[in-house]
């Protein structure tokens, strides 16, 4: 399958092609030369809370800025995320990353529940949630870490799938907040179908540390 693209404009448009792609000079050219102008987050690994931060005061920025250069020397930037979802034990509230959390009214039903209905009640798992000031805290390092460099952050991808937006909108505000605290011009991007976007809004009251979204 072929597409066809519009010639590229020369300014800046209000909107930019972008997509996930392999981390290798050959993706890069190729996706450049059809005019993406963005890699995104879902083939980057080394950003996951698990990996980057897989044990407290344990943090793998090298590797993380590494992944983050490659792109850039192909004239691409970068959209990050950041990945509640993926959260290691010391980050994670325990008693909302529980499956009985969403019988007992501490986890809201999400879609990614059908996924468990097959399962036996012993195997099924909820999707991870955070401790909100552990995550502040872990945003703040992020961004103290490579803010300079990296100021766009997507939170999660799909995220209606994993979290209402009363739970999202929680952890937007613990982001927001942790990167307030390192004092870096960091800007936060959402991942979402658009009524969920208006849900989240709505329960953030108005308030809108967004700064893009997807």
């Amino acid at each position: 399958i072929y597409a066809v693209l519009p010639p590229v404009p020369a300014r800046t448009p209000r909107h930019a092609l972008a997509s996930n792609m392999d981390n290798d000079p050959a993706s890069f050219e190729l996706m450049k030369r059809m005019g993406h102008q963005w890699q995104l987050y879902c083939k980057l690994y080394a950003d996951r809370p698990e990996h980057l931060n897989p044990a407290p005061e344990t943090y793998r920025w090298d590797e993380l800025r590494a992944v983050l250069e490659m792109p850039r020397s192909s004239g691409l930037q970068v959209m990050p995320a950041l990945w509640p979802s993926h959260v290691p034990p010391h980050l994670r509230d325990a008693e909302r990353s529980a499956w009985d959390a969403y019988g007992d009214g501490r986890r809201d039903p999400v879609r990614q529940m059908r996924k468990q209905a097959g399962l036996p009640p012993e195997k099924r798992t909820a999707v991870l949630y955070p401790d909100l000031e552990a995550w502040r805290t872990h945003c703040r390092r992020l961004a103290e870490a490579v803010g300079d460099r990296q100021a766009w952050w997507t939170i999660e991808d799909e995220t209606e799938l994993y979290f209402s937006a009363r739970e999202f909108a929680r952890i937007v505000r613990a982001t927001a907040d942790g990167f307030r605290d390192s004092g870096k011009s960091m800007k936060i991007s959402l991942s979402c179908m658009t009524d969920y976007i208006e849900e989240v809004i709505a329960e953030l009251g108005g308030d809108m540390p967004m700064a893009g979204f997807g």
